[in-house]
């Protein structure tokens, strides 16, 4: 959106300073850091920005509350918050009553201004609050130019709530598929315990299995690593989507393209399999198409004989998750490609033909869930810079 003059808002509309409609507050780390132990409110970190919190703080609601930011901030489910560090600039609704990482900024006393209407904004604003971020190793939104920041809203705070609601019904929507796809999980893991797991991880093995190293049955084929000099924020003639880690938690969509010569056929179609073992590890993923950085396996059958079904479903056992995290190294930033020659294989042609045949119905069905909410999502994004801006009118 361009810099508007009063005389050019939208009718209807007012220019104002974020910090005449709503206060900025920052989370705080709580201390001592040994409250973690067998704690049972959530804390939520950065790197929980599209997950569930791993960390639990070992107290009571009534108590942090009263203590107040000396030891950390106890949000409610529902509150807005926007990450000050890692992906700077990204809005999120808390998803659980918790308490938030010094690395989250919030949002209180909201005046004139829809809490939701305000999420979308920052959502639509969210790669300007990436370069208004300050710091040289470390960027940092300084909570003072936030407040300064001036942005433009519906004087009718019901127009706003309208605007909301719009983009509210593909957020939903996108949900609800990912509630099912989850029950559609459930089921497919309950086939693979109940036919390949019990029977081969307990040790009763019977003559017609063969226990073999991963890598004798399936690839795991290796990205690249282009250099950012490649990348383009815009995609144009000649450049295709490429994957990093931080993509495969997306719905849809990339943060950077490349050449695809530069990609040395290093691709993937819809249907493949992919697997990340640097950084986040253990992440799997399909509905992806473009290429892939070396942070990303493409797990594949060698002769074709097992599908991507059965391959996906297995990468999720907590056989193979577990094998990923026991032999991955670093502290910072972990790395488990060794872990794939510690990977066993139990085979049994009969018995994985008939579980193929009962999961991968259910794979086609995700994977078409999958493409309808990268549908949704593009459409929603779309809309989200013509509401936000006054161009579409509700």
């Amino acid at each position: 959106m361009k810099n508007q003059s009063n005389n050019n808002l939208p009718k209807g509309w007012r220019k104002v300073k974020l910090g005449e409609v709503v206060k900025v507050k920052r989370g705080a780390s709580p201390r001592p850091i040994m409250k973690f132990l067998g704690g049972n409110i959530p804390w939520v970190k950065i790197s929980d920005a599209t997950g569930i919190s791993s960390r639990f703080i070992n107290n009571t609601k009534e108590k942090i509350i009263k203590e107040g930011k000396k030891k950390s901030i106890f949000l409610p489910k529902g509150s807005l918050i926007l990450a000050n560090s890692g992906q700077v600039g990204f809005p999120k609704l808390l998803g659980v009553d918790g308490c938030i990482h010094d690395g989250w900024l919030w949002f209180s006393d909201y005046n004139g201004i829809d809490k939701m209407f305000l999420f979308y904004y920052l959502e639509f604003k969210k790669n300007l609050l990436k370069n208004i971020a300050d710091g040289s190793t470390q960027k940092n939104l300084n909570t003072f130019i936030l407040e300064n920041l001036k942005i433009i809203i519906p004087e009718d705070i019901n127009q706003q709530k309208r605007i909301a609601d719009i983009l509210s019904a593909f957020d939903e929507r996108i949900e609800l598929n990912n509630r099912i796809n989850q029950i559609l999980e459930e089921m497919a893991q309950a086939i693979f315990k109940e036919w390949f797991v019990a029977p081969n991880m307990i040790g009763n093995i019977n003559k017609k299995w063969q226990i073999l190293n991963a890598q004798e049955v399936l690839v795991f084929e290796k990205g690249i690593e282009p250099g950012s000099r490649y990348y383009s924020e815009k995609r144009k003639d000649g450049y295709i989507p490429f994957y990093r880690v931080r993509d495969l938690d997306k719905v849809t969509g990339v943060d950077v393209y490349i050449p695809e010569e530069i990609a040395q056929g290093k691709t993937c179609k819809e249907n493949d399999v992919l697997l990340s073992l640097d950084a986040t590890i253990g992440r799997v993923k399909i509905g992806c198409n473009g290429a892939f950085s070396s942070g990303i396996r493409k797990v594949y059958s060698k002769d074709g004989f097992i599908k991507s079904s059965f391959i996906y479903f297995w990468l999720k056992t907590p056989y193979v998750q577990n094998t990923i995290l026991e032999h991955a190294s670093g502290t910072t930033i972990l790395h488990a490609g060794r872990s794939i020659k510690y990977l066993k294989f139990p085979f049994n042609k009969e018995v994985i033909q008939k579980i193929q045949t009962k999961v991968d119905p259910i794979f086609e069905k995700i994977l078409h869930i999958l493409k309808e909410n990268q549908k949704l999502s593009a459409l929603r994004d779309l809309l989200l810079p013509k509401l936000m801006s006054g161009e579409v009118r509700v």
